[in-house]
């Protein structure tokens, strides 16, 4: 929503940013940006209709959007501001005392932008036909891109300083800055589609990290109510309930979700792996998962 709402500027101009706010401040969020919210969560609801099946064909197409988006904004960011230089951005390095502490925030911080796609992995891959079809991509497609997108990120966040004199920790004020300095038709066509692609990308990352698990675990609790795809259009619906806005209210709440996230995840992947893999060393009877008989072997 956030991307849509600078798509909605680069569009409209002054016309979309000088909506007047009607939401008192506690809302943590602008008249503005809940039209974007609503207007982006309309165009994207249709997709909760797309079984888990179906979806690697949306993925091709952010696999290829993607990455020409990401390449063609680090790329701007460096030539403005002509490389990171010494890497300033303008804050007080961090003390020694501390500095164990900022390393653990770091690294919960990426494994809870990871961890739940490794956690509902299965919700996709059981649709593989053989184990090479995941496994290959899996460890090529995690964890090389996901440092090149970090580097990208810290290079482009330092360059950018160099040039606008201020750091932006989320891309859709980077992408607004932007805009303030190149509001020219070609800046604002440039930012239009790198908005664009990100929101394409985003919707993708919703289904897969969001709605399916979501609605696979449930369609496995009540299957007598609920289908993939009910499940999935229930998910669409409860995503206003969460008021995700105001997770990124600020960079601080932000980092504090993703890493207090795979608090709860990392030790689920942990029990998951260690049961299957130490304990079971792989066998699992699978008719006995699929029933109520106290007799079944996991019916604990």
């Amino acid at each position: 929503a956030r991307c849509f709402d600078v798509m909605m500027r680069c569009m409209f101009g002054h016309k979309w940013t000088d909506i007047p706010n009607q939401l008192p401040e506690s809302a943590q969020v602008t008249t503005r940006l809940m039209l974007a919210f609503f207007l982006y969560w309309l165009i994207q609801f249709p997709l909760m209709w797309c079984h888990p099946r179906h979806i690697r064909y949306f993925f091709s197409v952010k696999a290829i959007i993607m990455p020409l988006a990401t390449l063609g904004l680090f790329l701007f960011c460096v030539i403005a501001g002509h490389g990171p230089g010494n890497w300033d951005i303008g804050t007080d390095p961090v003390s020694t005392s501390s500095r164990g502490n900022q390393w653990m925030l770091v690294i919960n911080t990426i494994f809870g932008t990871l961890s739940p796609m490794i956690v509902n992995q299965p919700d996709v891959s059981r649709y593989a036909r053989n184990k090479n079809d995941t496994v290959i991509p899996q460890a090529i497609g995690f964890i090389p891109p996901k440092i090149c997108v970090l580097l990208f990120g810290m290079v482009s966040a330092c360059s950018i300083y160099r040039v606008y004199g201020e750091v932006y920790w989320s891309m859709w004020d980077l992408l607004d800055a932007i805009l303030d300095h190149n509001w020219t038709p070609g800046g604002r066509t440039g930012i239009w589609f790198v908005s664009a692609a990100f929101a394409v990308g985003t919707a993708g990352t919703n289904i897969f990290a969001n709605s399916i698990p979501f609605a696979a675990d449930v369609a496995g609790l009540l299957p007598k109510y609920f289908t993939i795809l009910r499940a999935q259009i229930m998910a669409g619906l409860l995503c206003w309930a969460i008021v995700p806005w105001k997770f990124l209210s600020n960079a601080t709440k932000f980092i504090t979700f993703l890493g207090s996230y795979s608090i709860f995840v990392g030790p689920l992947l942990g029990a998951i792996l260690a049961d299957f893999y130490i304990i079971r060393k792989g066998n699992i009877h699978v008719p006995s998962l699929y029933t109520k008989d106290p007799k079944g072997a996991y019916y604990y």
